[in-house]
């Protein structure tokens, strides 16, 4: 998967781009086996080479970029994702 692709899928804010980034590439089923950082019995996404292209891409396109907002927003996508 590439950057360019993912950057096409865009978003208004970072935390719209983020989730609609990770629903296109990810299923529900597989989003509900990982948690941001492995808490839960579940896999970390912060180790996933997703996470740096998805992160890469969003510093390109929406400076300032920071963890803080990166990390809340990937969370509560996969928080949140519907069962």
């Amino acid at each position: 998967m590439q950057a360019k692709y993912l950057s096409q899928i865009g978003g208004l804010t970072v935390e719209d781009c983020i989730r609609r980034i990770l629903q296109s590439v990810m299923t529900a089923e597989l989003a509900r086996q990982y948690s941001f950082f492995g808490r839960r019995n579940k896999l970390p996404f912060n180790g996933l080479q997703l996470k740096s292209v998805v992160y890469g891409m969003l510093f390109i396109y929406f400076m300032p970029f920071t963890k803080c907002l990166q990390y809340y927003s990937s969370a509560n996508w996969l928080k949140n994702v519907l069962h």
